[in-house]
């Protein structure tokens, strides 16, 4: 919690259970990226495109509807 750049994130997530707009928003972008190089990827194995992005999807719906402070 005493981490400059992200200590208010968690202190807001431990106290408050919410997330910024900012963060979900990053979030977003991040997982459209790692979305985006893991189906686009031929080298990628059939699995792993269908796992990841579960997985990922899971996260970002999770992230999504928690409140945001």
């Amino acid at each position: 919690m005493e981490l400059p750049v992200a200590g208010d994130a968690v202190r807001d997530w431990q106290v408050n259970r919410v997330i910024k707009p900012r963060a979900k928003i990053l979030c977003t972008l991040m997982i459209l990226v790692s979305l985006v190089v893991i189906i686009g990827n031929g080298k990628i194995i059939l699995p792993v495109k269908i796992i990841v992005p579960l997985i990922l999807v899971s996260v970002w719906s999770f992230v999504i509807t928690r409140k945001s402070a």
